[in-house]
């Protein structure tokens, strides 16, 4: 009797430690600081005037983080630099990313955060006769290598894709080395930028056919704990109910679909 009565004891003591440890892991989850990657992409996550982290998807990381009383940092960098960071680095995460079969498995993912289109890109004109995707397929397509956009075009069965090693490359289309470029709907400003830097300020884009509609996401480190991702994803639902968000969609998004993408595709 004397036997299992310790062993009850010491049962009972052994359940409490295991309840102190995984307390304390997640006090130490909670204080320990998450380094959010991204990159230079109006309006989800850009530097603003005053050199600060800003956009739609930074802002609501911020409000997140704000909610749930983590330390975060933010930083700026090439897409390829951030999302290599994220991938290899316990502790960090990127944003705003596209979810595909491929990545699936490399992250843990929040979200999704907010749905947009991605278009094909053309200059005005050239007058390309695109009536659908079929017809799109047989113009030269400009992307980035190994990116969402190309591993969503090669499962369309696009064929006659040019893939460059660091982006997207627009100036490719306006040197006519391409015809088209897959972009979101609301990337007006990166390609008036090409068009500015070049000095060639009378070539206007137009939308020639809309690709596909995906929504994005924030995506955590695999090795992140389930615990901060369930955090994560409950304070989003929440954000997203709330007038917040709408307020940071009519700020950031809605102004460059009203001005730029439907005057594109008159």
């Amino acid at each position: 009797m004397a036997a299992i009565i310790f062993n009850i004891t010491g049962f009972r003591k052994l359940i409490i430690f295991i309840s102190l440890f995984f307390s304390l892991e997640l006090v130490l989850i909670a204080n320990n600081k998450l380094v959010f990657m991204t990159e230079e992409w109006k309006p989800f996550n850009f530097k603003s005037d005053q050199k600060q982290v800003d956009g739609f998807t930074t802002q609501i990381v911020e409000r997140i983080a704000k909610n749930l009383g983590t330390d975060i940092s933010i930083t700026i960098n090439p897409w390829s630099r951030s999302y290599n960071i994220a991938l290899r680095e316990y502790n960090h995460a990127i944003y705003s990313i596209y979810r595909s079969p491929s990545r699936e498995t490399l992250f843990k993912w929040v979200g999704p955060v907010y749905k947009i289109d991605t278009v094909l890109w053309g200059l005005e004109h050239r007058n390309l006769k695109i009536d659908n995707l079929e017809d799109a397929k047989k113009y030269r397509i400009i992307v980035q290598k190994d990116s969402a956009y190309e591993e969503i075009l090669r499962e369309m069965k696009f064929k006659n894709i040019i893939t460059n090693a660091t982006r997207t490359d627009t100036r490719m289309v306006i040197y006519g080395r391409g015809d088209l470029v897959p972009l979101s709907v609301v990337s007006y400003d990166k390609l008036e930028k090409a068009v500015s830097d070049l000095k060639m300020p009378n070539i206007r884009w137009k939308v020639y056919a809309v690709l596909y509609s995906k929504p994005l996401y924030i995506a955590f480190n695999k090795n992140t704990p389930d615990q901060i991702i369930h955090n994560w994803q409950a304070e989003l639902d929440k954000i997203k109910n709330q007038s917040f968000f709408s307020e940071l969609e009519t700020k950031f998004i809605k102004p460059i679909l009203e001005s730029h993408t439907i005057q594109s595709q008159k």
